[in-house]
């Protein structure tokens, strides 16, 4: 058995097994006691090797202190169903305590007992073949510990050799009182052994490994996480990995909540033109119509420059109210411009007449909401708006939409009598042609492309030049 001292340690089993088959041992079976978790594990044959199917199982503690108390050097095993006798040999550490079992089948009861004593004797040496816990590098523990977010240490078999400060007060937090030794209490039942060997596998290849999991709450609930993991090795063997991980339920929550704000106007706590947009880029149901009002404020720009941004704010967030009120659940009421509001029927409606009716009665009820004043901070003010409507169909680009709203709130500023108009393609055409005929000028004006013609008046009676 000296022999097994210079081989490797995956090579020592099947010396082992070579040494002993000239007694009529067949198989070998060589279990890992874990005192911590009082379970055995099966170290070898590795999983692969053999059909055993069984990884690990619970160990009593009446067990161990069977075992260890009993005079008897070998124990029959019961009948497996392989035909195979079975006996097996308690491996006590240096110190006496239980390391492991070295199960040996097939040989002859009167075979096993001539090698009894021998066994025995090299029971330490055979104890030393399992695997000792490595020892944690002080600069690994460091390290762990200098990480803001909660970080374990694992070995193999899953057990947690180390947790950082950050680890702990986060499940303090989630209301655990004992700390959990294993990674199996952390995570669903049906999810843990396929894990473990698919991390293992991944880390032994890359080294590193990114992944999301559910974790198990002290309280029974799952709560997703996103776990980064290096390997740990210990004399170049994979002894292990890091694991650090970050709460994906309060990240997922903070990015709802930027992306909410990023949504909302911060003056008036309504929504904003990017609100507004993402609004407009929803489908709707084919063949239905919605409606775009946008509200232009007068005379904001002379009440801002003359009594100051305060008063103007204060202004926006008084009209804001007001609009809100006016609007109440009927649609989208958002902020799109420093004067300007927009009121976004989403496409709901399949009937057009029934739509433009709707368009009419918030007009009457606008045109009366601002006929009262605005009282800010003892100044009365008066304000008025002007609407440009556009009603589109389901489908159609939020771009387009809000250019022919815009379109029309732009005429309803300085054409509109009754200060409102409904965009049509009439409408949009003649504002095209006189954009062209203003582009078409100043390209001709840059190019020297004009040139002046004179129209001669004659006399009629003389037929002279006047």
């Amino acid at each position: 058995l000296d022999a097994l001292r210079g081989l490797r340690s995956r090579q020592r089993m099947p010396a082992l097994l070579h040494l002993l088959q000239p007694y009529g041992v067949q198989q070998l079976r060589l279990w890992h006691y874990q005192e911590k978790q009082q379970t055995l594990h099966h170290y070898w044959p590795r999983p692969g090797q053999s059909v055993l199917g069984i990884h690990q199982r619970p160990c009593t503690s009446q067990q161990v202190s069977s075992w260890l108390a009993s005079a008897e050097v070998l124990h029959p095993l019961p009948d497996e169903g392989h035909g195979l006798q079975g006996y097996q040999l308690i491996l006590r550490s240096r110190r006496g305590r239980l390391a492991g079992l070295l199960q040996c089948f097939g040989a002859e009861a009167t075979a096993l007992e001539q090698l009894a004593p021998q066994l025995l004797d090299a029971a330490p040496l055979l104890a030393g073949l399992l695997p000792a816990p490595p020892g944690i590098p002080t600069d690994l523990r460091q390290l762990l510990q200098a990480q803001p977010l909660p970080a374990l240490l694992l070995d193999r078999q899953g057990q947690i050799r180390f947790a950082n400060q950050p680890w702990r007060t986060w499940r303090q937090s989630l209301g655990e009182n004992q700390p959990v030794t294993q990674m199996a209490a952390l995570l669903p039942r049906h999810s843990f052994l396929p894990l473990l060997r698919h991390l293992l596998r991944q880390l032994r290849h890359q080294g590193c490994y990114i992944t999301d999991e559910f974790m198990l709450q002290p309280d029974g609930t799952l709560l997703p996480v996103h776990m980064r993991l290096s390997a740990w090795h210990h004399q170049q063997e994979l002894a292990g990995f890091c694991c650090v991980m970050e709460d994906l339920g309060q990240t997922r929550a903070a990015r709802q909540r930027l992306a909410e704000l990023a949504g909302l106007d911060e003056l008036t706590g309504m929504a904003n033109r990017r609100a507004l947009f993402s609004a407009l880029s929803r489908p709707g149901e084919t063949n239905h119509q919605g409606l775009l009002m946008l509200l232009d404020i007068t005379p904001f720009k002379t009440i801002n420059d003359s009594l100051g941004h305060q008063i103007g704010d204060l202004l926006l967030q008084h009209i804001a109210s007001r609009l809100q009120r006016w609007a109440g659940p009927l649609g989208l009421l958002a902020r799109s411009a420093g004067a300007q509001f927009a009121l976004l029927i989403p496409p709901n409606e399949p009937e057009h007449h029934v739509l433009r009716q709707q368009a009419d009665n918030l007009l009457r009820a606008l045109h009366a909401l601002f006929e009262r004043p605005f009282l800010v901070n003892g100044i009365r003010l008066y304000c008025s708006c002007t609407q440009g409507i556009a009603l589109f169909h389901a489908g159609m680009a939020a771009l387009d939409i809000m250019q022919q709203a815009e379109t029309a709130a732009h005429l309803a500023r300085q054409h509109a009598e009754r200060g409102y108009l409904f965009y049509t393609d009439q409408l949009g055409a003649t504002v095209r042609r006189r954009m062209e005929l203003v582009t078409r000028l100043r390209e001709a004006l840059n190019h020297q492309q004009l040139v002046l013609f004179y129209q001669p008046q004659y006399a009629v009676t003389t037929g002279q030049l006047m």
